[in-house]
């Protein structure tokens, strides 16, 4: 979830005018980034042997 600081400040950072689609995809990256740190953060993340060996089997 985004916290509205965080969208204020990113409003704060554009022109005065824009394309919508711009701002929601700024939007959409911030709520994934912010989700994949909080997953980090708490140890929920894949080990990278395990990333390794699923990408190696992509090739076979």
């Amino acid at each position: 979830m985004i916290r509205k600081e965080k969208i204020i400040a990113e409003l704060e950072h554009l022109p005065d005018q824009f394309p919508i689609e711009e701002f929601i995809e700024k939007l959409i990256f911030l709520e994934k980034l912010d989700l994949r740190i909080s997953e980090s953060e708490n140890d929920q993340v894949i080990d990278e042997e395990v990333v390794n060996k699923e990408i190696e089997g992509w090739f076979k």
